[in-house]
């Protein structure tokens, strides 16, 4: 389960990265709830096929 957890993470945080690279965001609480959501669900859609 643990296991699980952390590759789940460093998936969710290399989507961020390349969403902020490809993206140049902003560093602002409100366009990092946004890249979050964006990421997580690509992590949602990857996991469910």
């Amino acid at each position: 389960m643990a296991a699980n957890l952390l590759i789940k993470r460093s998936l969710i945080e290399t989507v961020n990265i390349q969403l902020k690279n490809v993206s140049q965001i902003a560093h602002s609480r409100h366009q990092g709830f946004i890249v979050g959501f964006l990421s997580y669900g690509d992590v949602f859609l990857l996991f469910a096929t």
